[in-house]
């Protein structure tokens, strides 16, 4: 299925190279998986993360403009893709891609993408299990320092008395 990828990012089809960079940025905050707690945003994530590659390489930037000119004058002007949280209600049927090397670029940048967001994923993960391990260990430090402080004062207070002449 052909991809609208500057319909994902929400951007013009001659949008600058910065205007696709803060796009990216937007649509990446928007779908980043602290922002949806209980919703699997992993497919929007890798979509994003493969317009993003294909648009701000300008080699397959190229090659894909000729296949979305191509795509549009097929389809027309307003068959762009839907946004993540909308089905589709009448798919365009599927669109091959003529070219051999953007077909082999979009799907190499496919799996750098999928590879990235489950690498980002796990990144997260460890993290959040090293900074639980990191508070786990910092709780028991202070909690013996002030375990060890109450028996010091506990004996002090008992043993002061017997100590005055």
């Amino acid at each position: 299925m052909f991809k609208d990828y500057y319909s994902l990012l929400e951007i013009p089809f001659e949008a600058s190279l910065e205007q696709i960079k803060e796009a990216y940025r937007k649509q990446a905050k928007r779908w980043h998986p602290d922002k949806n707690p209980g919703q699997d945003t992993t497919l929007q994530m890798q979509d994003i993360i493969e317009a993003y590659s294909i648009l701000t390489d300008a080699e397959v930037r190229r090659l894909y403009d000729r296949a979305y000119s191509h795509f549009r004058e097929r389809y027309g002007q307003d068959n762009r893709h839907p946004p993540h949280n909308s089905k589709p209600q009448n798919p365009p049927p599927p669109f091959v891609y003529e070219d051999e090397l953007l077909k082999q670029w979009i799907a190499a940048l496919r799996q750098q993408a999928e590879a990235f967001w489950q690498q980002s994923l796990a990144d997260l993960k460890g993290m959040s299990q090293t900074g639980g391990q990191a508070m786990r260990q910092e709780f028991l430090r202070q909690g013996l320092g002030l375990l060890l402080m109450l028996v010091v004062v506990a004996l002090w207070a008992a043993l002061a008395p017997a100590c005055q002449p």
